[in-house]
């Protein structure tokens, strides 16, 4: 069993895979300086600005994932061992950065789609 991140970088890995780029923003409760790259994911400072101790920052996240056409069969291949954890990833990205830079960073908006700025709002269902 793989992490849905790196089960996609696999999937990218064929050439005749389509893809589709997504941007987030994702916010920090800490200043971060630099960014990170691995494979199809890019993590970096967005916000340029000087803030107070405690202000939230503000970080893009940059993801490349598989397009799905309307010929995969993701429910007929499901399998009783697979798990989800209720998020993308994401999710996932931005979960193991808080875990690894112990700070406490939250997944904000979509803020562009395939290089088209969008302001989609990532809804939570308690």
């Amino acid at each position: 069993m793989k992490m849905h991140f790196i089960r996609n970088m696999e999937a990218l890995n064929n050439a005749d895979v389509k893809s589709h780029v997504t941007e987030y923003e994702v916010i920090a409760d800490a200043h971060i300086v630099g960014e990170f790259s691995y494979g199809p994911y890019h993590f970096t400072i967005w916000e340029f600005s000087n803030k107070q101790a405690g202000e939230t920052r503000k970080l893009c996240l940059r993801i490349r994932e598989k397009a799905f056409s309307a010929d995969d069969e993701l429910w007929e291949s499901a399998k009783r061992t697979g798990f989800y954890h209720g998020g993308g990833i994401a999710d996932e990205l931005v979960a193991l950065a808080s875990l690894f830079l112990r700070r406490r960073f939250q997944l904000g908006t979509i803020v562009r789609w395939d290089d088209k700025p969008q302001l989609v709002s990532i809804e939570k269902v308690d």
